[in-house]
């Protein structure tokens, strides 16, 4: 009779998760999607930054050892 009863207030958590998961799951996909996208842009302006820093250390590198 323990076990029976422990089946049924299981299978009620689960649906009282069931229904408020799809609502917590949209929120989390907007929030992992921001974070995505920040990662993304951080990224590409530290790619950006690293090519424009090593563009200039060869232009100056150019520019002092003409003949």
């Amino acid at each position: 009779m323990l076990l029976f009863s422990k089946k049924i207030v299981s299978v009620f958590q689960n649906l009282r998760f069931r229904q408020v998961k799809p609502m917590l799951l949209h929120c989390k996909t907007a929030a992992f999607a921001l974070q995505n996208n920040s990662f993304c842009n951080a990224i590409l302006v530290l790619y950006i930054t690293f090519i424009i820093y090593f563009a200039n250390i060869l232009c100056v590198f150019r520019c002092t050892n003409i003949p």
